[in-house]
This record gives C-alpha cells, sequence and structure tokens, in this order.
C-alpha cells in the first residue's frame, strides 16, 4: 500500500464505481415503477435486477480498470489496449462469469440476483469511459511533470 494505490482506488475509481452501481441500481428500480419510499423486500423481482444491475456495473467498471491498470505513466493509446493477451482473456473471463450469473437462471437463487437486458447490463458504460479518460488525463498530467498532480499520486 502507497499512498498512490490509496489515492487512485478508493478517492478517484472507488467513488467513481460506486457511483456507477448506485445509478444502474437505481435506475433500474425507477424504470420498473419503483419510487422513493416504496419498501421492495428481499426477494421481489424488482429488487433482484437492481442487485444484478449494481453487479453489472461492478464489472463494467472493473474492466476500465484493469486496463487503466496496465501503465502509470504511458498512455493506453500508445502502449496499445490488446498488447496483453492474458489481460483479454482474464477479462473474457469475468465478463462470461458476470452474463452467467446474470443471465442464467439456475444461478439466481445461489446468487439472489435476475436476468437484466443488455442495456440494463450497460447501464454503467458511461462511467468505465469516463474513468478510462480521466485516468489518461492524470497520465498525461504526470508526463507534463504537474507539480500537485505527481506530489498527490507519488509519481
Amino acid at each position: 500500500m502507497n499512498r498512490r494505490l490509496l489515492f487512485t482506488s478508493y478517492a478517484l475509481h472507488g467513488v467513481i464505481e460506486a457511483a456507477a452501481g448506485f445509478y444502474a441500481y437505481f435506475t433500474v428500480l425507477s424504470t420498473g415503477g419503483w419510487q422513493w419510499g416504496d419498501v421492495l423486500g428481499p426477494g421481489e423481482p424488482l429488487y433482484l435486477k437492481g442487485i444484478s444491475a449494481f453487479f453489472a456495473a461492478i464489472v463494467v467498471c472493473q474492466v476500465a480498470n484493469a486496463f487503466m491498470s496496465k501503465t502509470h505513466r504511458q498512455s493506453l493509446l500508445r502502449q496499445g489496449i490488446c498488447a496483453n493477451r492474458w489481460l483479454l482473456v482474464g477479462i473474457g473471463v469475468e465478463l462470461a462469469l458476470a452474463v452467467s450469473i446474470i443471465g442464467l437462471e439456475p444461478l439466481h437463487t445461489l446468487f439472489g440476483n435476475a436476468s437484466l437486458t443488455v442495456g440494463e447490463f450497460l447501464l454503467a458504460w458511461p462511467f468505465a469511459v469516463g474513468m478510462l479518460l480521466l485516468d489518461e488525463l492524470r497520465r498525461l498530467l504526470i508526463r507534463m511533470n504537474v507539480g500537485w498532480v505527481t506530489r498527490l499520486t507519488g509519481s
């Protein structure tokens, strides 16, 4: 653990991932007819869909996080997103597991969730893209040796 890891993991990425999760959760609930003040029981289908949406948002943001973690200074565009075959395999396995957990009825009882549409699964993609863009900006500022960025991120 160091200052850079704590700052990027919790103050930047963690906050964005949590926002993505809650956005997906409440979007699914509200499009399903839920309103503030309504009580949903733990076994209600709409609640279970909300749980799946939150989980999907975390998975989508973690895919972005995996790409962001490849390098601290160099641009992802310069390094190449597809340069690490094992990272791509890991992301593929992660997505396959997430789609299975969310899409396969027999797993719903085990994980306490419900199926989502593709659109609901991808509700968090703007957050993931935003994370990638913000991290690309952070790397650019590090390469430019901007003092407050290098001090804050321990570069």
